[in-house]
């Protein structure tokens, strides 16, 4: 069974937020989970928006800056932040390794 934190957006095996502390909820199939934070630099945003759609995961991006200030200091800075549903978190977790390695998982 896997644990969904509704403030972090993470999952887990336990029922404890390592990331806030707050006790866990078991995870539903619809919970939007983060996945990974990648710089806009290089295009890795790029390739794993690529790599998502090819494997039909369906995901969302949450830009760290805002499109504002992005094209102010421009793009050099700007990260995005990944959320996918449970349902296809296993499937977008192995995307993430198969392009940028195990070591990019951080939690």
């Amino acid at each position: 069974m896997k644990y969904y934190c509704q403030k972090c957006h993470l999952i887990y095996d336990q029922d404890i937020c390592l990331q806030c502390g707050e006790k866990l909820k078991e995870a539903h199939l619809d919970d939007d989970c983060f996945l990974i934070e990648k710089k806009q630099l290089w295009a890795d945003a790029d390739m794993l928006k690529e790599l998502l759609e090819e494997h039909h995961v369906p995901y969302y991006c949450a830009s760290s800056m805002g499109a504002g200030m992005s094209l102010k200091i421009g793009p050099m800075l700007e990260t995005y932040q990944f959320y996918v549903p449970y349902s296809h978190y296993d499937e977008a977790l192995s995307c993430v390794k198969t392009l940028f390695g195990a070591d990019e998982i951080e939690y």
